[in-house]
């Protein structure tokens, strides 16, 4: 009898740990990001000498509750150009569950100070957009992205830089990370910024 008493109490107290597990919040992660050095699109935009791209691994562990926004900011002398953003992609609460694919942008030369930029992400784009006298091509140019190798963790509501291009006359730079960008707009001709935010609701 003993026996048979602990063994109900040892299944209840099984049932109400797997009852507490299932009513946990779902994992708050929103998006994961990390940076691709030899992808598809870099081969492509290498081979074909279209101009430079930054691209990305983005995972959407909860897809269908997120919103994604990702755009381009432009700054001369520290301060925001007025078309600012230069181009921007919106997307979200896709059907399926889980998202994963290549996020990127890509500055595409057309000769001269002429520019077009492109976004693009999984299942989304924005298509060539023409930012012309944005970049100077008399100054001395430097990009990278931000994040290096490590992966980046976004939750709700939160934002990141993932990448910058970087202008002025002296071509003394010493570092692009997120954490100098004050300094970057102080110093910089023209400055760049690839932004990323993720949330759960639709901004509009």
């Amino acid at each position: 009898m003993k026996t048979g008493l602990k063994l109900l109490m040892v299944c209840s107290v099984l049932i109400l740990l797997l009852g507490g597990c299932s009513s946990r919040p779902e994992a708050d992660t929103l998006a994961v990001i990390q940076a691709q050095k030899d992808s598809n699109y870099a081969e492509m935009f290498n081979a074909l000498s279209l101009g430079n791209v930054f691209d990305y691994n983005l995972s959407l562990p909860h897809a269908d509750k997120t919103w994604v926004e990702v755009w381009v900011e432009g700054y001369k002398k520290g301060k925001k150009m007025q078309e600012s953003p230069l181009i921007s992609l919106s997307y979200g609460f896709a059907p399926s569950q889980t998202s994963a694919g290549a996020l990127g942008w890509g500055i595409v030369n057309e000769g001269g100070a002429q520019k077009s930029m492109i976004l693009y992400a999984p299942g989304a784009g924005t298509g060539l957009s023409s930012v012309p006298e944005v970049i100077d091509k008399n100054l001395s140019s430097m990009m990278g992205s931000v994040i290096g190798d490590q992966k980046l963790e976004l939750k709700a509501g939160d934002s990141a830089i993932l990448a910058v291009w970087r202008q002025n006359e002296s071509g003394g730079y010493q570092t692009y990370g997120p954490e100098q960008l004050e300094e970057m707009l102080q110093t910089d001709t023209v400055t760049l910024v690839l932004k990323i935010k993720v949330d759960t609701k639709n901004p509009k």
